[in-house]
């Protein structure tokens, strides 16, 4: 059987890694198929050295680990490991085998610094309209006003030029898009809403899961079982507003709950004004730097609270 490799599954892997041998996992898809495949990865030293800190760690945080894991997921023993990506009607990364039959099994999804669950298009949330004469606009006078701003405020472009540096003309033009979103879901019929929704959820899952939050170093975690998205799902009583304090976040609200049940970034996925590869660049710095403008309408930050 393969198995399917991304930049963050280092971090799933030794989870996977410490829980086969915390458990003592001797079913035949954890010995003879995955535990195999991870010791004989390119990067099967790290994974081992990452699975070591949380065995290590101080305060017995791997046992407790452990231990919150078969709390929470109600089970006595996990008799087998396999890798989630290979299953279509599981969530996360690792695969719990709890018994004999294919029900008896539950699941973990590994994060590393972050609850972000999905990265939907933004065109999943505004109309091609919309998008179009946003980025003419971008294009025609946004980044004329933006670069006016850093020269003002910062000088030569090797002071502000992706560096960081806030400028109010960007959080005017993402909050111009934040608003529209949600406007746009106030308006939109259920089976639009419901198109936005699909392309948010994490899963809708066959199994129980639950999410694990790591830290930088692997020492520390947190953990929780997801509970409430099945809320997105009641689109009539669903609504997207802005999220206080910030100009790049709306939040979902269910009319039964006052606190939020997810949270959506809305930004430029690098900057507002990028580095152009290529001949004729839209813009040219005084520097010689060949730019082109941002791209606001890419992935979201789809984040379950």
């Amino acid at each position: 059987m393969p198995y399917a490799r991304n930049t963050g599954s280092a971090y799933e892997w030794a989870m996977a890694l410490y829980l086969g041998g915390f458990f003592n996992v001797q079913g035949p898809r954890w010995t003879q198929g995955w535990r195999p495949t991870i010791l004989a990865a390119p990067d099967a030293e790290r994974i081992r050295d990452l699975a070591k800190t949380l065995e290590w760690a101080d305060k017995g945080q791997g046992e407790k680990l452990a231990a919150r894991i078969k709390s929470d997921l109600r089970f006595a023993d996990a008799r087998d490991l396999d890798d989630a990506s290979q299953d279509d009607e599981t969530p996360g990364d690792i695969l719990i085998y709890t018994g004999a039959g294919r029900h008896d099994r539950c699941g973990v999804s590994v994060k590393y610094e972050t609850w972000v669950c999905r990265n939907p298009s933004g065109s999943y949330f505004l109309s091609r309209d919309y998008m179009t004469s946003m980025e003419r606009r971008l294009g025609k006078t946004v980044i004329e006003q933006y670069m006016a701003d850093m020269r003002t405020r910062f000088g030569p472009p090797a002071n502000w030029f992706h560096k960081k540096c806030r400028s109010q003309v960007t959080s005017d033009f993402i909050r111009a898009i934040r608003d529209e979103v949600c406007r746009r879901w106030r308006d939109a019929s259920p089976a639009e809403k419901q198109h936005m929704v699909e392309h948010c959820l994490p899963f809708r899952s066959s199994v129980r899961y639950v999410v694990i939050r790591l830290n930088k170093n692997f020492r520390e975690w947190r953990i929780r079982p997801l509970g409430r998205e099945h809320l997105l799902l009641d689109l009539a009583h669903v609504r997207i507003e802005p999220r206080p304090r910030t100009s790049q976040y709306v939040q979902l609200v269910h009319d039964s709950d006052s606190r939020p049940i997810a949270k959506m970034q809305v930004k430029f996925n690098n900057s507002i004004l990028d580095e152009h590869k290529g001949k004729n660049p839209p813009f040219t710095l005084e520097d010689g730097t060949a730019c082109r403008p941002g791209k606001p309408f890419t992935s979201r930050n789809f984040e379950l609270l």
